[in-house]
Order: structure tokens, then C-alpha cells, then sequence
């Protein structure tokens, strides 16, 4: 017993020197991978005063070594990281990881002004400086006159039938916007009891002065009835931009209409359970037929045999 846990702790250092092996060879080769730049098409960029500017640094093969972005006017870096050195409460950095070793490390500038123009580096600290330039030339003109919000589609609707709705956010030349939609008062959640596996919200593809959201439900029960409300933050101001429109289901399910069927789930609301009922009610009818019949018949045959 006791060589054979002798046995077994061998092997299992033996694992675990393997496993620290493979780690050190796996970062040592991370740092010597060279890293690059990746081309977002975004190099020059133009935003009216009070927009949204979103400098785009994506790299490959990053690595363990540090990002870091600063103005070609200034001595310092704005942030190295995700740390901000800039004391401007308009500047931060978004970090997202991707597939194939590939990252970015984006500059956002909430309201910008005119001071803000200029060009900017994104530079990653290695053996060999590695810089990407992207320029921004903030208009000193207000975005208002460009703003707008505006929700359409679906307001009546059949039982049973989709609504698709969507909403238009334009702010200024380079509108980006993040879009909440409500029903009721209540943020829309695809996880929702009331939503799940109805609901689908996608962004639409634009020419980059809109936003685009799109709302859809597969099918509509009477409790989608309501106003939905489509809220985005205007980053001139940081106040909440808002467009509705009200959604009426008609009492009346399209003709040929099985929605158990086609989603695989039971309908559970009022309107199903009237129909779940009649369906019953007419089975029960029919098997009520059926044993007088058969009583009836059981009748004649013994008066005959008799």
C-alpha cells in the first residue's frame, strides 16, 4: 500500500513539473510573438462638440505587455491600461478580449469638446515601441439640431401575430448609443419569464449617424399589450433620451394559428386556457357519445340472446 502511494505521489509531481513546464514555455512564447496593429478603418475620426468619440485600438498578439494611449501634444500618458492618468472625467479606456489572440483597447470620450482634437497614440510598451496614430477633429458646433429619437412599427396587432418595433437614435455625425427598451415601466429582459423564447433585440446595421434597435416578438399574447418605451443617454448632457409607442393586441387569433405547436411550449395565459378549455369541453362530449353507444348496443345484444 504504501509503494504504491509512493508510486502515485511520483507521478503526480511529475504532472505538475510538466504543467509548470508547459506554462513558462506557453508566456515565454507570448513574449517573444512580435505583436501588431489591426487596420479598424477608423483613423480619422469627426464628432460634432458634446458627441461621442470612440478612438479604436485592436492588436494581436498582445501578450503579457501593457497598452497604453496619450496625445501627441502631451508629455504623459492619458491611461496606461485600464488606469486613466488624464484628470478628465470624459476619458476612459473599453477592453474587450476576442478570438485568435486578438483584443482592443479603445479610447472613449464622452462629450467632447474642441480641446479634445487632435492626434492620439496608441502604443504598446515592448523591447521595440509599437504606435498606432488615430485623429480626432471635434466640430464646434453643437449636436443638437442633429438629434432625434424616433420608435415605429407594429400598434395593432392579432392574437398570436409578431410585433416588431424599432427605434432610430441620431446624435450628431458619429452617433453610437446604447439602447434599453421598457414595456410598461419595466426593463425589457430576453431572460424574463414573461419573454423567454419570444423576444429577440438586435442592433441594425447603419451608416454610422444612427443607432439602430429592433425589437421583435415571435408571437404576441394579450399581455404585450402596453407602451414601449425605447431610452438612450444623450452624452451632450448625460440626460435620458426617450421615444414610446403603444401596442394593441386585438381579442381575435389569427385563423390556423397553433402556437403550442410551433414553440413547443404550453399557452398558459387567458386567451389559451379559453381555448385549451373549449378543446376539452368538445372532447368530453364526443366521449360521452361514444359510451352510450356502446351501452345501447350492449342492450340489443342481450335482449336477442335471450
Amino acid at each position: 500500500m504504501a509503494k504504491c502511494f509512493f508510486v502515485f505521489k511520483k507521478e503526480l509531481i511529475h504532472v505538475l513539473f510538466l504543467t509548470v513546464l508547459v506554462s513558462v514555455g506557453a508566456y515565454n512564447y507570448k513574449r517573444q510573438v512580435r505583436p501588431s496593429f489591426l487596420d479598424t478603418g477608423r483613423r480619422n475620426i469627426t464628432v460634432p462638440r458634446g458627441g461621442l468619440a470612440e478612438l479604436r485600438c485592436r492588436i494581436r498578439n498582445l501578450g503579457p505587455k501593457e497598452v497604453a494611449w496619450r496625445k501627441l501634444s502631451m508629455d504623459y500618458p492619458l491611461t496606461v491600461g485600464t488606469f486613466v492618468f488624464e484628470k478628465d472625467d470624459h476619458i476612459s479606456v473599453d477592453h474587450q478580449n476576442f478570438p485568435g489572440d486578438e483584443a482592443e483597447w479603445n479610447l472613449i470620450i464622452k462629450r467632447a469638446q474642441p480641446r479634445h482634437s487632435g492626434t492620439y497614440e496608441c502604443q504598446i510598451s515592448a523591447t521595440t515601441v509599437h504606435t498606432y496614430h488615430v485623429h480626432l477633429h471635434v466640430l464646434d458646433l453643437p449636436s443638437e439640431s442633429e438629434q432625434g429619437i424616433a420608435v415605429g412599427g407594429t400598434k395593432y396587432v392579432n392574437l398570436y401575430d409578431p410585433i416588431t418595433l424599432t427605434c432610430n437614435v441620431t446624435f450628431g455625425r458619429n452617433a453610437q448609443a446604447h439602447l434599453d427598451w421598457f414595456h410598461n415601466g419595466e426593463l425589457i429582459k430576453a431572460s424574463d419569464a414573461h419573454w423567454v423564447r419570444r423576444l429577440r433585440i438586435s442592433d441594425l446595421p447603419t451608416d454610422g449617424r444612427m443607432s439602430v434597435s429592433q425589437l421583435h416578438i415571435s408571437y404576441s399574447l394579450q399581455r404585450d399589450a402596453g407602451r414601449y418605451v425605447c431610452r438612450t443617454i444623450n452624452y451632450a448632457n448625460d440626460e435620458p433620451e426617450n421615444g414610446s409607442v403603444d401596442v394593441i393586441v386585438l381579442n381575435r387569433p389569427t385563423a390556423n394559428k397553433d402556437i403550442s405547436k410551433r414553440t413547443g411550449d404550453k399557452i398558459d395565459t387567458q386567451e389559451g386556457g379559453q381555448a385549451e378549455r373549449a378543446g376539452q369541453s368538445g372532447s368530453n362530449r364526443a366521449g360521452h357519445v361514444t359510451v352510450s353507444l356502446l351501452v345501447d348496443f350492449l342492450l340489443v345484444l342481450v335482449v336477442v340472446l335471450r
